[in-house]
């Protein structure tokens, strides 16, 4: 979800001209230094007005913002370096803007979407806070805070405990394992314009 919605408003970013835009941008990349402590509250009473408390759904609804930010920053940084004749070539062949971008500069991102969803996905991965807070059973809990169910107040189940760790960290690592040669083209090509 938050890699379509980043490669949305990336390419709004980088390529449509409107009023306020470099203002709109900063202020979407300055969201992610609101410390999460603080949008704790907010985000539980807001998961809980709607009915998706302790759900798979509540969480996915508060990992979004948190990082599609990040998202939009890397695909912006990487449409921008999209040379403008090979867009122009294709508003000339008759594509409208999201017949452009999905047809010409998606195929063309690829390396930099697949960074930024596993970005997305590592960011969603390693939070703790949220999921603590608005998960309460076993069955919507990520692995990540199920880790604490193994420290009680007399005890630490140590072999458990480093099981699951084990667990926790084979999925990140195989992921990161299996991109590793997009994760530089995807990084590096929006660093340097052309």
């Amino acid at each position: 979800v938050t890699v379509v919605l980043g490669s949305l408003a990336a390419y709004g970013f980088a390529r449509l001209r409107f009023a306020g835009k470099q203002y709109l941008f900063y202020m979407v990349l300055a969201s992610r230094i609101v410390p999460e402590v603080s949008l704790i509250v907010p985000f539980y009473l807001l998961v809980r007005s709607i009915g998706l408390l302790d759900t798979y759904l509540g969480l996915i609804v508060t990992y979004i913002p948190i990082s599609l930010p990040l998202v939009i920053f890397i695909l912006v940084a990487y449409f921008e370096t999209i040379p403008r004749e090979i867009v122009n070539a294709a508003r000339v062949d008759g594509c409208n803007r999201f017949q452009t971008l999905w047809r010409v500069i998606l195929p063309l991102s690829t390396p930099a979407i697949i960074t930024a969803g596993v970005f997305a996905f590592l960011t969603s991965w390693n939070e703790f806070l949220f999921p603590l807070v608005l998960t309460q059973t076993m069955n919507s809990r990520p692995i990540t805070v199920t880790l604490l169910d193994f420290v009680s107040e007399f005890s630490v189940s140590y072999a458990r405990m480093n099981a699951a760790g084990v667990a926790c960290v084979v999925v990140p690592v195989a992921l990161a394992m299996f991109f590793q040669r997009y994760f530089i083209r995807g990084l590096i090509a929006g660093a340097v314009k052309g």
